[in-house]
């Protein structure tokens, strides 16, 4: 998904199953916290180890990272960070049902008696919203530190050559023409709901070169009144040339009707970030790390600020939050930014298994679902999500104010 002003509440409640379980939730002043609820705890009393399962829930979407400390004075004290933990904790994943974290006590607190652990789980949500300054706040109960890292800045925007035809869009945006035919969509080496791969042509369509930015969806939202996204109130996320974050699906369809446009189709998505590029797994080739200039990925600089992520190890893109719009090489295409940056909205309800069925010509996806698809990744997915195929489904339940790594383009049928 970086900003932040901080006041970083802290909300929480005692359970007590067998051994007290304090919960915490990191939540942002401009949204809500997200929370750990259902906590069920199995233990295997002859060697320590237990099994807790809970359900996490974040009304602003975005990935969230569910952290853990135990306590092996009855709660007097925190200062256990588990090593023999596994699971669902200390990385970085999307709230849901059925998350669970495996502990091995005995390893961690060999010779303690368990009846005076306790463990705390804090539920982070790891938007601290500070100024732009690249400076990030990590806050716990008693303690805080600070990391200092820079992000580059660019104040314009350098429209590529393109080999095709553009137009400009109601909206003021430069589109390209993406040309009809057939391509290979999918991959047989990836996840289930990229499989199979299956041959599918779609019409002719323009494309916007670029993510739409503040500045154009401030005009929509002049024009429309409608909601502006409440990351507009924080300086890494405000800029007029940087892509509008915070976006349900409903907003960005209400957008691409406001300006004459449409959300692509999932299959016009995947055809246009390929680049004319044939049965490469990323955008750029096989080769898992992105060249120079790919697009905004977690990297090194990310890392400064999120110590806990897990980043392409030697890739700085400069960028530890969403970069201003065409910062980076464009595609076969001439389109900016089709992978990383923020994930973009496709009009498509999402189906695990569509591909099996899917037709040939123009697939639009399913006519009706609970969840819509993502597309391209971000500069807060993990990275597993930069392969060109990689497809997400967003539940419209953790889209209160949608996520500031979620933005989306516009597509129109070419005249």
């Amino acid at each position: 998904m970086s900003k932040r002003s901080q006041i970083i509440l802290i909300a929480y409640a005692t359970l007590l199953l067998l051994f007290g379980v304090q919960l915490y939730s990191n939540a942002q002043t401009i949204s809500y916290a997200p929370t750990i609820t259902n906590i069920k705890i199995n233990q295997t009393l002859l060697t320590g180890s237990i099994e807790i399962t809970f359900d996490v829930d974040d009304p602003d979407g975005g990935l969230l990272e569910v952290k853990m400390l135990a306590s092996k004075d009855n709660g007097q004290t925190y200062t256990v960070s588990p090593k023999y933990a596994t699971g669902d904790v200390n990385k970085y994943m999307i709230a849901g049902k059925g998350k669970s974290i495996k502990w091995d006590m005995g390893k961690d607190l060999p010779g303690v008696d368990f009846k005076y652990v306790k463990i705390r789980l804090i539920a982070d949500d790891g938007v601290k919203l500070l100024p732009d300054t690249g400076t990030t706040t990590t806050t716990t109960t008693t303690t805080s530190t600070t990391t200092t890292t820079s992000s580059k800045s660019v104040s314009s925007t350098t429209v590529p050559k393109v080999s095709g035809n553009t137009k400009i869009g109601n909206d003021g945006a430069m589109m390209v023409l993406i040309p009809a035919g057939e391509f290979e969509m999918g991959s047989n080496s990836g996840e289930a709901d990229e499989k199979p791969v299956h041959t599918v042509s779609v019409s002719a369509f323009y494309m916007d070169m670029y993510e739409v930015t503040n500045a154009q969806y401030r005009k929509f939202v002049d024009a429309t009144g409608h909601e502006a996204p409440v990351y507009w109130k924080y300086s890494n996320f405000n800029e007029s040339n940087q892509p509008v974050v915070g976006v349900t699906w409903d907003d960005a369809n209400a957008y691409a009707k406001w300006a004459g446009k449409r959300l692509p189709t999932e299959a016009e998505w995947e055809k246009a970030a390929r680049g004319g590029s044939v049965g490469k797994i990323y955008a750029w080739g096989d080769n898992p790390i992105p060249p120079e200039g790919a697009g905004n990925f977690p990297d090194e600089t990310a890392k400064k600020v999120f110590r806990n992520w897990d980043v392409i190890k030697g890739y700085d893109d400069g960028f530890s939050h969403p970069a201003p719009v065409g910062c980076f090489n464009p595609n076969g295409y001439g389109l900016c930014d089709m992978m990383g940056n923020v994930w973009e909205w496709c009009s498509d309800w999402y189906d695990s298994g569509y591909y099996s069925k899917s037709p040939k010509d123009n697939p639009k996806g399913p006519t009706t679902g609970q969840e819509h698809v993502l597309r391209g990744g971000s500069w807060f997915a993990d990275k597993d999500y930069m392969k060109v195929s990689s497809r997400y489904n967003y539940n419209p339940s953790y889209t209160m104010k949608s996520a500031a790594n979620i933005g989306f383009r516009c597509a129109m049928d070419a005249q």
